[in-house]
């Protein structure tokens, strides 16, 4: 949500970049975890620009985090 927002009440936002790494060919879909975490809790403040980081996405492979990847607005 965007807080005193005029034109829209929320925002989407998107990866900020790739991130690649090698893994078990037995890997399976459940080995991996991607948490949000949003650095506005409830929502931003108005004006929201485009490409403005908003949060990040950490990336966990078996328990273990790979990385981050910063969550901007689109």
């Amino acid at each position: 949500p965007v807080d005193m927002g005029v034109e829209n009440q929320n925002v989407s936002a998107g990866p900020s970049g790739d991130m690649s790494f090698l893994v078990d060919k037995e890997s399976q879909e459940s080995d991996f975890t991607f948490e949000i975490k949003e650095f506005h809790d409830g929502g931003v403040r108005a004006p929201v620009d485009k490409g403005d980081i908003l949060g990040e996405i950490v990336v966990s492979y078996r328990g273990q985090e790979y990385g981050r990847v910063g969550l901007t607005a689109n």
